[in-house]
């Protein structure tokens, strides 16, 4: 993937401005037309094509032939656009070594102004979950007909929302920006909670519990937590992966915090018997 990023440092001015118009036009249809994106860039044809070329050369740019010549947007292609606002804002100077990944996201070491540790997520929900997604993701609401790149970025802004409320009442990462499908945020000095072993199990359980608690009172449950989302260093815990929640008033949040509640106490129960 450092390959990939790579490949950020050598695109001009006019491939994001081609990038762009692209991102503009799906909003129409899957595939962006030709003349379309002609009409929108303002470029001359030559000029158009050989930035088309090098965007398809980067794999950041999908064509096709028939009925009409069109282009769409790869998820690579949405992350650069996401990531070339940060930078252009001056919150993100280098991308590092790739921390996880999963298929609704993939999350980087990041590192910001005067070399703050950041940690850059993108969220990829779309082509390989895109499916399931009204009955999975309460964001997406009663919509039956949306893009991936329209879900991805809705899932950013779910996620970011959750955070800001939750800032200073109970841990989470600190939201530093966010563009599109990406979320720049502080990072947590620890490791999933899947792969580490406490000192004190019931500890560290009462305080994911109590966290859980706490953001039901100011109106956010979870929705999806687990041991892979909770970070621990020593016994110090934060909450992490947010774009599911619910709020408290929704029809199903109850049953959806009892059952973010026993997917932890089971956890523990069988990790620590």
């Amino acid at each position: 993937m450092k390959k990939t990023f790579r490949a950020f440092k050598t695109l001009k001015d006019g491939d994001f401005r081609v990038l762009t118009t692209i991102e503009a036009c799906q909003r129409k249809g899957e595939f962006a037309p030709l003349d379309a994106l002609q009409k929108h860039s303002r470029m001359d044809m030559p000029d158009l094509e050989f930035h088309l070329k090098r965007l398809d050369e980067n794999r950041l740019i999908q064509s096709r032939g028939h009925p009409y010549t069109g282009y769409r947007l790869l998820h690579t292609g949405y992350d650069f656009l996401a990531l070339n606002a940060l930078v252009q804002r001056d919150e993100v100077e280098s991308i590092g070594n790739r921390l996880a990944v999963g298929k609704e996201s993939e999350v980087y070491e990041a590192i910001g102004p005067e070399e703050s540790q950041l940690v850059l997520k993108l969220h990829r929900l779309g082509m390989t979950s895109f499916s399931k997604a009204p009955r999975l993701r309460v964001y997406l609401g009663d919509r039956r007909h949306y893009s991936w790149i329209y879900a991805a970025r809705l899932a950013a802004e779910r996620e970011n929302e959750a955070l800001v409320k939750l800032k200073g009442v109970i841990r989470v990462p600190e939201i530093i920006d966010q563009n599109r499908n990406a979320i720049l945020m502080e990072r947590f000095d620890g490791v999933e909670l899947s792969t580490e072993r406490p000192g004190d199990p019931r500890k560290v359980m009462d305080l994911i519990i109590q966290d859980a608690e706490r953001a039901k009172d100011i109106g956010i449950v979870h929705g999806d937590l687990s041991e892979f989302n909770v970070m621990i260093n020593d016994e110090e815990i934060a909450i992490i992966d947010w774009p599911q929640w619910v709020e408290s008033d929704h029809p199903q949040a109850e049953r959806i915090h009892r059952r973010d509640i026993e997917n932890i106490r089971r956890f523990f129960a069988k990790k620590f018997p």
